[in-house]
Formats: C-alpha cells, structure tokens, sequence
C-alpha cells in the first residue's frame, strides 16, 4: 500500500493531491469558494443581466488564461531545470521530496487551467452564436446562475490552487 505515491499518470497524481496533500486541496477549495461566494454576491447585487455578466466573466477568463499558464510552465521549467537533485532530496512535512510537490502543483494548476478554458470556451462559443430561446424564462435565468456559479468556481480554483 506504501507504493500509492509512485503511481504512474492521474492515478499516482490522484493519490498525491487527495490523499497526501489532501489539507492543500481542502484548503485551496476553502478560498475558492469564499471568493465563488463573493463573485456570486456581485452577480446577484449587479444591475446588468447573468447573461452579461457571464460574458464579462468569460472574457476575463480567457484574457487570463493564457498568461498564467505560461507563466506556470516558464517557472516550472526554470525550477525544474535548475535544482532537480536538490528538489528530489529534500522531503515536505508529509513525506514526499520537493520535486514530487512540485509536479502535484503544476498538474493540479495545469488541470484546473485546461477545464476552467475549456469551459469558458464553449461558454464562449454559445454566448455569441446569437441562439435565442423564447420559452421559460426562469429556466433561462437559472441556467445563467448556474453557468455563473461553475465558471467563477473554476477561475477561483485556477487562481487559488
């Protein structure tokens, strides 16, 4: 059972984020929803339309995207490049080397960036096809909150993780 950390692929990430770092995750989840929360409050206390307010968080997604991943792999690479022999020696209070924390970090940024600019894609996409529905309003608007309510979970776990 003690060899769950060396797994290969999503299954030994899956096992290193969950389990081992399981209070980085719980934490980074925490802020996340504080600040879902607070762009939550802004939706609702806004005058514009969910339907605006999508696109203004879209936009601010995808304009924020792509610097920050870049910026994670050039610094990734910097680190990696440089200090691997002192990163696979030195352990973290929870056992694993600095190397193995490191490559947890950057998969976890990497797959909560992809999802959150996959989703605003697609939101994207929809948003300005111009589709007009003219049936259950309601349906509609609760369908905004809750488009809303993913995209700004996303970008706050991008952000925050």
């Amino acid at each position: 059972m003690g060899n769950e950390k060396y797994l290969p692929g999503l299954r030994g990430f899956r096992y290193l984020y969950f389990v081992v770092c399981k209070r980085d995750f719980l934490k980074s989840t925490k802020s996340s929803l504080l600040l879902t929360v607070i762009l939550i409050a802004a939706y609702i206390l806004s005058p514009k339309s969910g339907y605006e307010l999508i696109k203004i968080l879209i936009d601010v997604v995808l304009k924020l995207c792509i610097p920050l991943l870049a910026f994670t792999l050039a610094g990734y690479s910097l680190i990696m490049n440089k200090n691997i022999e002192i990163l696979t020696e030195e352990k973290t209070k929870n056992g694993l080397s600095m190397y193995q924390k490191l490559n947890v970090i950057f998969i976890a940024m990497l797959l909560s960036t992809a999802v959150c600019v996959i989703t605003a894609v697609i939101v994207y996409i929809y948003s300005y096809s111009d589709i007009v529905i003219n049936f259950c309003p309601n349906l509609i608007m609760s369908i905004n909150f809750f488009v809303f309510l993913v995209i700004s979970f996303q970008l706050s776990y991008m952000l925050l993780s």
